[in-house]
């Protein structure tokens, strides 16, 4: 009898970017339910599911994500999500070549601002980001 090989179960990564308030994570959890989301906002919310951000913790909660990110690459999850602010293209790039050392196909899922305007923006987002820290995120947004 001959064995035909199983054929390799397809890994994607999605890294999605966009302003605070655009609607990221709305987006995520349509397009991609039941998804491994890691996300440095994750990091914020207590027990309790408040969200305190703390300014000081910022570069632990994206070790946090990215850390996440590489046990799920590890365990081969088939859908991971990065879900993070991603202004500029330094801020993803080491996540989209950890992706594909682990053989993930990496795609972009890019909500920018949503069609909001900065105001907006700040009315929306469930962090607390001004209007002036929104407008200089988008004078930094690289495509």
């Amino acid at each position: 009898m001959v064995s035909t090989p199983r054929p390799e179960r397809v890994k994607h990564f999605v890294i999605a970017r966009g302003l605070p308030g655009a609607g990221k994570s709305t987006a995520i959890a349509r397009l991609h339910p039941g998804a491994i989301v890691c996300s440095a906002d994750h990091f914020f919310v207590g027990e309790d599911q408040v969200y305190r951000w703390d300014l000081e913790r910022v570069s632990l909660a994206h070790q946090e994500a990215f850390e996440k990110a590489s046990q799920a690459c590890l365990a081969g999850e088939p859908l991971i999500v990065m879900d993070n602010t991603h202004v500029q293209r330094w801020e993803f790039e080491g996540v989209a070549a950890l992706a594909l050392q682990h053989g993930y196909t990496v795609s972009y899922l890019n909500v920018f601002d949503g069609g909001l305007s900065d105001k907006e923006l700040a009315l929306r987002n469930a962090h607390g980001v001004s209007e002036e820290v929104i407008a200089e995120m988008r004078t930094k947004w690289e495509d």
